[in-house]
C-alpha cells in the first residue's frame, strides 16, 4: 500500500463520477469512442495516440491520421499493454458491452524516461514517511508537476494542436459511421478507397526524437 505506484483499495471520487456519468450520458450511444489523455516520458511535445478498435467493429484507427494500434506496443515487464488491469481508455468498453467503442490513449510527452522514477519515488518517501509541506517537500512536489505539466509556454500550444485535431479525427469517424448506418452501410473513411492498408497507422515512436511530431506535420498543409 506505501508503494510508489499503489492504486489504492478501492475506486476514488473521481472514477466513481467518471463511471456515473458513462452509465448515465453514453448508455444510449451505438458507437463511442473513447481518448484517455496521459502525460509523461519522452520526446518533448510529442503526442503518441494509441488505439483499441478491437471492440469498435470496424477500423476505426484508419480514422487517425497518426496512431499505433494497441497490439503493436511492445510487451514490456512481461505483460502487454492492453493486459493491464484497470486502465481508464478501457472502462467504457468493460462498462458498456453492447456498446461498439474505440478504446484510446494519449501519451503526451514532457521528456526522457529516465528523470521521472526518481522524484516519483523521492514524493513518495515524504507523503510516507516525511513532511510533504517542508521546504524539500515542496521542492520536489514541484519537480513532479514540472515533469508531468511543464511550464515551458511552448509546450501546452503543441499538445493542444495535436489533442484538438485527434478529437476532431474521432468526431468525423463517428459522423461517418452515423451517416453510413442512415444509409444501409458501413461508414468509410473519406479517402479509404484511395489509401494503401496501413497507411494512417505507424509504429511505435514514443522514444524515438526522429518521429516528427503531429503539430509539425499538421504545420506544413
Amino acid at each position: 500500500p506505501k508503494g510508489t505506484f499503489f492504486g489504492g483499495n478501492e475506486p476514488a471520487w473521481s472514477n466513481r463520477t467518471y463511471r456515473e456519468i458513462v452509465t448515465t450520458f453514453m448508455a444510449p450511444a451505438a458507437e463511442i469512442c473513447l481518448i484517455d489523455y496521459h502525460t509523461g516520458g519522452g520526446v518533448f511535445g510529442f503526442c503518441d495516440l494509441f488505439v483499441d478498435d478491437r471492440a469498435a467493429g470496424t477500423r476505426s484507427r484508419d480514422w487517425f491520421e497518426h496512431c499505433t494500434p494497441i497490439e503493436a506496443v511492445p510487451v514490456e515487464h512481461g505483460h502487454a499493454q492492453s493486459d493491464v488491469p484497470g486502465l481508464l481508455m478501457y472502462a467504457a468498453q468493460d462498462m458498456l458491452p453492447d456498446v461498439k467503442v474505440t478504446s484510446c490513449l494519449v501519451e503526451m510527452r514532457t521528456r526522457s524516461k529516465p528523470s521521472l522514477l526518481e522524484p516519483l519515488c523521492e514524493e513518495n518517501w515524504l507523503f510516507q514517511h516525511g513532511d510533504p509541506t517542508s521546504p524539500r517537500g515542496r521542492e520536489v512536489r514541484a519537480q513532479v508537476r514540472e515533469l508531468f505539466y511543464p511550464s515551458a509556454p511552448e509546450w501546452k500550444p503543441m499538445v493542444l494542436r495535436q489533442s484538438n485535431a485527434m478529437i476532431g479525427e474521432a468526431l468525423a469517424g463517428l459522423g461517418r459511421l452515423l451517416r453510413g448506418s442512415r444509409h444501409g452501410r458501413a461508414g468509410r473513411h473519406r479517402s479509404d478507397g484511395d489509401r494503401p492498408p496501413g497507411a494512417g497507422v505507424r509504429t511505435y515512436a514514443g522514444d524515438f526524437p526522429r518521429q516528427p511530431s503531429r503539430a509539425v506535420d499538421r504545420g506544413r498543409r
